[in-house]
């Protein structure tokens, strides 16, 4: 805990972000530091209970959420897209569940490009169910002919696999996330969007750069279309909590977890919603552009470390970089 806490204040003295949290899993240990402010100018400090965003860090949510529904028999990872989407290009017509999650179905990398631009402020309305923006946006994605089936990051792609859940299932795919992953994990601070009370300053704000440079904070997020691809918030334990699921077979919280863990061969990214490290190493980071967060996941270390700042301007993404650097591989205890 002390080298944890050092570790973070010395680095926003270097890179004087907002604030900084960081949770430390090795085996049943859990350590927890914060260092900073919820919102810069304001005086109310980040404690360890509250509850960050973490962008696409929430990717490997989504695909352990696919995991479970395939165990319970309600899909397929050999599911096809022309199985739920048959008005689909035909160039998608071998490209199953498992190549969308692990960037490798050729959808389009970038949702703001669809339309020349024009599809992307549709979905910004708040009037909008998240359900129907991605049953729009799966339709015109897939209307497109594929891009590389090599790996291509796409958000797009995570917001299609939900929709196959749902397509699956009837029901939303943040009811299921809810019901499939953070209830049974005991992930009680776990959410969508901005976390907190619009307008105060009771959770960490995400901050933003002004065109001085300076930081701006703002309570803001991607729209919810895409939360598949990484709208979540959540504490840092209950983060450790998902971490620690996916740790070693013995928590029981599926049968096989090796859908996740690995790809084919020369895959550098995993149907499970991570990076992949040559020694095994799981890793992902994520922003909505006001708010960074990373992780890290060896079972071969037996230890998980997530980092989390609001802001990646200004030195965030420095600051996050440089505490991995001190606090992974995880020190000897």
């Amino acid at each position: 805990m002390l080298l944890m806490q050092t570790t973070i204040d010395a680095v926003r003295a270097k890179f004087p972000v907002p604030a900084l949290g960081v949770f430390l899993l090795r085996g049943d240990s859990l350590e927890l530091a914060v260092s900073g402010f919820r919102k810069l100018g304001e005086p109310t400090p980040v404690m360890t209970k509250d509850k960050w965003h973490i962008g696409s860090c929430g990717k490997a949510m989504t695909a352990t959420l696919v995991a479970r529904l395939v165990e319970s028999g309600a899909l397929s990872w050999a599911a096809r897209i022309p199985d739920f989407f048959p008005s689909a290009h035909p160039g998608y017509a071998q490209v199953t569940i498992r190549h969308l999650l692990a960037h490798r179905g050729g959808i389009v990398a970038s949702t703001r490009t669809i339309d020349s631009g024009a599809f992307w402020p549709t979905l910004w309305d708040d009037s909008l169910d998240p359900r129907e923006g991605r049953s729009r946006l799966a339709a015109k994605a897939l209307a497109l002919s594929p891009e590389s089936t090599d790996f291509s990051y796409s958000n797009t792609s995570y917001a299609i696999a939900a929709h196959i859940l749902e397509l699956a299932t009837g029901a939303s795919y943040e009811s299921l996330l809810r019901t499939e992953v953070f209830s049974p994990l005991g992930m009680t601070s776990a959410g969508f969007g901005p976390a907190g009370t619009p307008g105060e300053v009771d959770e960490p704000w995400g901050h933003g750069a002004g065109r001085d440079g300076a930081y701006v904070a703002e309570q803001g997020d991607n729209p919810l279309t895409i939360a598949p691809a990484g709208c979540m918030h959540l504490s840092l334990e209950d983060w450790s909590k998902f971490a620690r699921a996916h740790l070693t077979d013995a928590s029981q919280f599926l049968s096989d977890y090796s859908p996740l863990l690995t790809g084919d061969p020369g895959w550098v990214y995993t149907p499970g919603g991570w990076g992949l490290d040559v020694d095994g190493t799981l890793r992902h980071s994520g922003s909505n552009t006001l708010n960074l967060a990373a992780i890290r996941l060896s079972r071969r270390y037996g230890a998980a470390l997530g980092v989390v700042c609001n802001t990646e301007e200004n030195g965030g993404a420095e600051a996050v970089a440089a505490v991995i650097a001190k606090l992974w591989p995880p020190p000897a205890r």
